[in-house]
């Protein structure tokens, strides 16, 4: 969500990716079509556990669908989604590279290695709600 304040992506997509994009991860390993597993299971749950339009369930759907693969994305919420996936490698051993950021301020935030780095030094504050 820190990301999705200056990106202008569409809040309740990013939200929602960062319920399902992992959903279906069944390891911290390599593992291609979890994102859209993730997707699909988001796709099933769509009606019954939240309500979304066409248009921001597109967005979410390629979002989850291709997140570990790599890509960058001029659009704002997939690529804020993206972003904030890439920001959170910490868990796993990887530093997060500026270069793979698709936004302005996720290439700001990865310039200073974390999230809790960008946070220090810039003295800002996590937005409310995080949820």
């Amino acid at each position: 969500m820190l990301v999705a304040t200056r990106s202008g992506a569409v809040q309740e997509v990013v939200r929602l990716f960062a319920v399902f994009h992992d959903s279906r991860r069944e390891h911290d390993g390599w593992d291609d079509a979890h994102g859209a597993q993730g997707a699909a299971y988001a796709a099933k749950l769509r009606g019954v556990l939240f309500d979304i339009s066409d248009e921001h369930f597109e967005l979410l759907h390629e979002a989850c669908t291709w997140h570990t693969h790599g890509r960058l994305s001029a659009e704002p919420t997939i690529g804020t989604c993206w972003d904030a996936d890439r920001l959170d490698l910490g868990r796993v051993g990887i530093q997060p590279e500026a270069d793979y950021m698709s936004t302005e301020f996720g290439r700001e935030i990865a310039a200073y290695d974390t999230v809790p780095n960008y946070l220090e030094r810039s003295g800002l504050k996590l937005p409310e709600p995080l949820y």
